[in-house]
């Protein structure tokens, strides 16, 4: 439905002293066309709860008597009483209140206001109801409708807005590692007690021994892996590994600890290239650029080796620091360990909340019914952790609960501008602010399916229906809604594709304004079959009036 603007007759008052020019009240009353009163919409509607209202008031020059007060109550009349809204009042340059001051050469006055929905409001009209005060004395005015309503069907319309939390990665079965490394001489494939019981070996050997003893881990095998280092020659080296590679298989009684032998996979790498990009990458070698050129350069090995050799500097540098750490044989016992649950989570959290990682703090939260305690969690994931992810939650529950600011105080410390679902969150702040071309341009600049629904809201909030209609998908549960607001029958009737009682109530809505009562009949039963709380609603909304 576009946007109705009634002009209709205002209200003011200015009293009449000895000059023939100036009217008394009374003939103020009577000439009350002077003043426009703008209604927008002219036929209310429910949005989400409430019946908003913006009333727009223009005074023409000379109209408002300097030391009149004039109170203006605007009043929603209903099928079993009444509403009334926040007085609207005004008063003269001479009055020394602090009421909205319009000066003697007019103005231009807006006012917001929103009725709660009451039942019987579906059939009513606001009136505005006024009195002027001069001297004393109070004149009533004649009381003035100035709009109808209301059109329920906008109570399908989801109008709050559309933000998500940001999901957790919290996985019920994490792939884990344990590892140990034996390391060669240059040039030996030979094992020693030494290199047996070096520190990185009985590191291993005790983290295999708890994990036996913890039965959330399940041992999937384990992996020997031999190197050579990077020099000599690809043949030498490639023998070199292989070596390594059944020394290491033998030692893995020694290691492993009677751990099953069948669960091991052989490998033999060879020459480490990879390792020694690696190793090349992490180190404080002055010209590590230079090498790492080169090895981008060259594809064949030897000729890497060789170009390698030539800087000779380098290439001792590498000899000391480089190749020693690449002579190795690698014991890989790849885990699955089975994640907490999200009792452990809840009992951990309770008594030993340090002990949770920021998945799992992520996680909790995100199944936490009460607000208070999910909000602790969040806190706690961004003050250990300095979770991004968790102070935005943070944002996003403010802005749920109607906080706007404390919504924005969280975005601004995150400090993530380009986030599109920043973007689009800082978008619904706007919007619940009523700043309706700023939060439409956040919501242009986010660019996610989400801002564009909010885009969507942002125009039906607005009265903009045929707008709001054009840019939803026909997937978006607001676009059938829109398209009736704005009296597209026929394109509400082509996205209305679910099976829930709020589409098949929709789809009687629009059977009823085609004048097809067999259709209206039948998803008005399919509706209430599936939601027996519309039947009540069905006997009093007005879209089904002319069919009753």
């Amino acid at each position: 439905m576009s946007k109705i603007l009634k002009v209709l007759a205002a209200l003011g008052v200015v009293l009449a002293f000895a000059s023939c020019n100036k009217m008394t009240p009374e003939q103020m009353a009577a000439k009350a066309g002077q003043v426009t009163v703008n209604c927008t919409p002219g036929v209310l509607t429910y949005i989400n709860g409430k019946v908003p209202v913006e009333l727009e008031v223009t005074y023409p020059e000379g109209y408002f008597y300097p030391e009149v007060v004039l109170t203006v109550t605007p009043v929603l009349v209903y099928e079993g009483g009444e509403a009334e809204g926040l007085p609207w009042v005004f008063q003269g340059e001479k009055v020394k209140e602090n009421n909205v001051l319009v000066h003697t050469d007019g103005g231009t006055f807006r006012h917001r206001l929103s009725f709660d929905y009451r039942e019987g409001m579906e059939v009513s009209h606001l009136e505005l109801r006024a009195s002027a005060f001069f001297n004393g004395n109070t004149i009533a005015f004649p009381v003035r409708k100035v709009a109808d309503g209301v059109i329920m069907t906008g109570q399908f319309a989801l109008l709050d807005g559309f933000c998500s939390y940001k999901a957790d990665n919290y996985q019920d079965v994490l792939h884990k590692t344990a590892e140990g490394q034996i390391m060669y001489r240059v040039n030996s494939s030979a094992i020693g007690k030494k290199q047996l019981k070096s520190e990185s070996i009985e590191d291993y050997q005790d983290a295999i021994e708890s994990i036996k003893q913890d039965d959330r881990y399940t041992i999937k095998g384990t992996q020997i892996v031999s190197y050579a280092s990077p020099e000599g020659g690809k043949t030498l080296n490639d023998k070199l590994s292989g070596k390594r590679s059944v020394a290491a298989e033998k030692a893995w009684d020694t290691v492993g600890k009677g751990m099953e032998a069948e669960s091991l996979e052989i490998k033999s790498i060879g020459q480490d290239w990879d390792g020694f990009r690696e190793a090349v990458e992490k180190s404080d070698i002055p010209d590590k650029d230079l090498i790492l050129r080169v090895l981008s350069m060259y594809s064949d090995p030897s000729v890497r080796e060789s170009e390698i050799r030539n800087l000779s500097q380098i290439y001792t540098e590498l000899k000391a620091d480089v190749f020693p750490e690449l002579r190795r044989s690698r014991f890989i016992t790849n885990l699955d360990f089975r994640n907490y649950s999200i009792e452990d989570l809840e009992i951990l959290s309770r008594q030993k909340i340090y002990m949770l990682d920021e998945e799992g703090l992520l996680k909790l939260a995100s199944v936490t019914d009460n607000d208070a305690r999910k909000e602790f969690i969040y806190n706690f994931a961004y003050e250990k952790f300095g979770s991004s992810r968790a102070g935005f939650n943070l944002a996003v529950m403010s802005f749920k609960a109607g906080k706007t600011g404390a919504a924005e105080k969280y975005l601004d410390r995150l400090n993530e501008e380009d986030d599109p679902e920043v973007i689009n969150l800082r978008g619904l702040i706007e919007m619940n602010r009523q700043n309706w071309y700023k939060s439409e341009d956040l919501f242009e600049k986010a660019a996610t399916e989400l801002s564009r629904s909010n885009i969507g809201v942002v125009n039906m909030l607005q009265g903009n229906y045929d707008k709001a209609a054009s840019v939803l998908s026909d997937d978006d549960p607001n676009k059938a809604v829109a398209c009736l607001l704005a009296g597209n029958v026929a394109g509400a009737a082509t996205c209305l594709k679910g099976d829930d009682a709020r589409t098949d109530y929709l789809r009687a809505v629009v059977a009823a304004r085609q004048g097809n009562r067999d259709e209206t009949a039948r998803w008005l039963a399919s509706a209430i079959g599936k939601d027996p709380t519309l039947a009540e609603r069905e006997k009093k909304d007005m879209e089904f009036a002319k069919l009753r």
